[in-house]
């Protein structure tokens, strides 16, 4: 067995569950800054502390995950290392090498605008640091971070594949965030009325 195929092959595997782990913090965030936030912002601001320190956890939590898929240090596990594995390895065709490419590179271009962010704010605190202009420097949208999410799982289904391995999917949370806010908002009506 390749070292590439031991690192794809389980569904523990560490930059699968950074993948999930950004899917999860995306959607917890874009749920409550996004489009639907009216809908929840009575029961947000009954709780206000509470969801204003999550929505800042989300972001930042999504973006080092995002930020560490592609980190190109060669002594830790991310697609950079996928891919030169594949390449080495000499059991991939010419055609998945070329898409595994084009998904890498495509994710990269949006990766680089998560590094803006990251190295500026998130992980490091950039002496000049101007939040307004960095967000406007990294030119990121919300739609690219999902995107970036699910480009990452395309091209690590494309080498479990390879090997026969089935594809993985994401797990819809909406579900759990539709209850939560069902429960947090009986339980104040509960104890109002009380």
């Amino acid at each position: 067995m390749s070292d590439l195929k031991s690192l794809v092959r389980h569904n523990n595997n560490p930059l699968l569950e950074i993948i999930y782990n950004a899917h999860y913090n995306y959607c917890l965030w874009w749920k409550l800054r996004g489009p639907e936030r009216p809908k929840f912002i009575e029961t947000m601001r009954r709780y206000i502390l509470f969801f204003h320190t999550s929505i800042k956890s989300y972001f930042l939590t999504l973006i080092v995950s995002l930020y560490k898929l592609y980190d190109s240090n060669s002594k830790t596990n991310n697609f950079n290392k996928l891919l030169n594995l594949a390449k080495n390895e000499c059991t991939f065709s010419k055609e998945e090498l070329i898409q595994l490419e084009e998904k890498f590179n495509k994710a990269r271009v949006i990766w680089e605008k998560v590094v803006i962010l990251r190295s500026n704010y998130f992980a490091h605190l950039n002496i000049k640091f101007d939040e307004k202009n960095l967000y406007k420097q990294a030119n990121i949208t919300p739609n690219e971070l999902g995107e970036l999410i699910y480009i990452s799982l395309e091209f690590f289904n494309l080498i479990r594949e390879h090997y026969g391995e089935g594809k993985l999917g994401l797990i819809n949370i909406e579900p759990d965030i539709k209850k939560l806010f069902k429960d947090l908002d009986v339980g104040f009506t509960q104890n109002v009325n009380q």
